[in-house]
């Protein structure tokens, strides 16, 4: 799958996550550094970008592991669009050059559908080389549908967190036994 995305591979593990929950984003980065990757710092303008969506109260982390949740309330407080808040968090992320890759925490429901529609995801997907792995969660029948769905963008996604850090370190190491 990775190999049709035409994406470029990561070679020093520096990866970023976006995260609906600290829990999720601390989970990860347990798993980041036991699987050799690492969360790298952020340029300043990457994360000025992100300081613009996030309330006063929370500044996100200088690393790239951005807790999105707080800036997802202070959109909907305020009456934006909660897509154009993804759409800024991946830009400044992706656009880093210190980040060669993204995790993407996702949840998935009927309910919340406008969170997670393929149209947006798709145009986030193809503006960056730099692969992107989805850990959904939600409801089965969602996850199972946006699955397919990233699976015929080329995206791999994933129910387990290990399983998408552990694959991401499988990118980062044939990248690096290429180039040997």
């Amino acid at each position: 799958m990775m190999y049709d995305a035409d994406k470029v591979f990561p070679s020093k593990g520096n990866v970023a996550m976006i995260a609906g929950s600290g829990g999720a984003g601390t989970i990860t980065a347990d798993l980041t550094i036991k699987y050799g990757l690492k969360f790298p710092e952020l340029k300043k303008d990457s994360y000025q970008s992100l300081v613009k969506i996030f309330p006063e109260w929370m500044s996100p982390n200088r690393f790239a592991l951005v807790d999105i949740w707080p800036a997802m309330e202070k959109a909907m407080m305020n009456g934006v669009n909660p897509l154009q808040v993804m759409r800024t968090a991946f830009e400044a992320v992706l656009g880093d050059d210190n980040v060669e890759g993204l995790f993407n925490m996702l949840f998935v429901s009927k309910q919340w559908r406008g969170f997670s529609r393929p149209d947006q995801l798709k145009d986030n997907i193809e503006r960056f080389d730099k692969p992107i792995f989805f850990w959904l969660i939600g409801d089965d029948d969602e996850v199972r549908d946006l699955s397919r769905i990233l699976s015929s963008f080329n995206v791999p996604s994933f129910w387990s967190l290990e399983e998408m850090v552990k694959n991401f370190q499988v990118l980062v190491a044939e990248s690096k036994s290429k180039k040997l």
